[in-house]
């Protein structure tokens, strides 16, 4: 079995590796985490417009101005009530 010389290497080329590593590691980890984020602020939106859309639906049919509360409730992340602030 004969092996092969091994690849000369230049003086300055030594840890060129774990440098581009140590700046792309980085620089993919938040791009991916702004696709992340567009993604769930793309997925608020739609959920947002669908509640506002059942919320005049409902206040449309049934002539009570009162009456989407339970619609713009439903479509709220967690059913909250839309209050800021503490509950209990």
């Amino acid at each position: 079995m004969t092996r092969r010389p091994a690849a000369r290497r230049r003086p300055g080329d030594r840890g060129a590796v774990t440098a581009e590593l140590a700046i792309c590691i980085p620089v993919l980890m938040a791009v991916t985490t702004a696709l992340v984020w567009l993604l769930s602020v793309g997925a608020a939106q739609v959920r947002t417009v669908d509640a506002a859309r059942e919320a005049a639906r409902a206040v449309a049919r049934g002539g009570r101005p009162g009456g989407g509360r339970g619609a713009r409730r439903a479509g709220r992340p967690g059913g909250g009530d839309g209050r800021r602030g503490r509950r209990g």
